[in-house]
């Protein structure tokens, strides 16, 4: 699965781990850090992996609600349906339009390195299109319990 990964740069700690943590688990991460050549167009090159992504997975701090290259990708997977959040905070409450997308917290991983929180998510992220489609809410509410079945 090629899964384009969207964070602030102030986040580029995490994106790294978590870069890694799915590139172990079979996914092709792109990241715009590890995969923009020198001299290459930067906006060039992260609109094309943004076309070529199965999905578009979302790092989402406190500051990254307030970014505007993350919101800018993550409206691009919005439209396709195909973006998933990835809260890396202990974030109670996702404003809008970020709470029209899943999302999973990988909070317990980045503090305690529970596994369990990325297998979660490589999992997630391997559903197929038609299944993952559902998993975004008709009501503004997302259902995390449509994840844990598989097809």
């Amino acid at each position: 699965m090629k899964v384009f990964l969207s964070y602030k740069s102030e986040e580029v700690e995490v994106a790294e781990r978590l870069q890694n943590a799915l590139d172990e688990r079979g996914h092709d991460v792109w990241r715009d850090q590890s995969h923009i050549k020198p001299g290459e167009v930067w906006m060039k090159a992260i609109n094309d992996a943004l076309l070529s992504s199965d999905r578009i997975i979302v790092l989402f701090s406190a500051r990254a609600f307030n970014s505007d290259v993350v919101h800018n990708e993550f409206m691009h997977g919005l439209r396709s349906r195909n973006v998933m959040g990835i809260l890396t905070d202990n974030i109670v409450h996702v404003p809008a339009p970020y709470n029209k997308a899943p999302m999973i917290s990988i909070y317990n991983w980045l503090v305690w390195d529970l596994a369990s929180d990325i297998d979660h998510l490589a999992a997630s992220l391997s559903i197929s299109d038609k299944k993952f489609k559902l998993l975004y809410p008709t009501n503004g509410a997302f259902n995390r319990d449509s994840l844990s079945s598989s097809e």
